[in-house]
């Protein structure tokens, strides 16, 4: 839903976006922790991580909550039209 692929860089959006939503406490300490670690364990990536740090955390404010989506109940509209509903890129 969120388009983002598996690289530290683009996970950590993922991290920002869900701990942004509020998902649970513990997230915005995996969150820090993440910041961290990621840019240890991927030096290349830092701008990268730091930017997508940032853009997981303006989706996660603009996006409805997606915690309490029913997603099985829309599983025959097309990924674009619910992007759309659910105020995602």
């Amino acid at each position: 839903m969120l388009d983002f692929d598996i690289t530290y860089a683009r996970e950590i959006a993922v991290l920002a976006f869900a701990a942004t939503q509020n998902y649970s406490k513990s997230l915005q300490i995996g969150l820090c922790l993440a910041r961290l670690l990621y840019s240890i364990l991927a030096p290349q990536q830092i701008k990268a991580i730091f930017d997508n740090l940032e853009k997981g955390r303006e989706l996660g404010k603009k996006a409805d909550f997606l915690l309490g989506y029913r997603f099985e109940d829309h599983w025959e509209e097309p990924i674009d039209h619910l992007r759309n509903k659910l105020r995602l890129p």
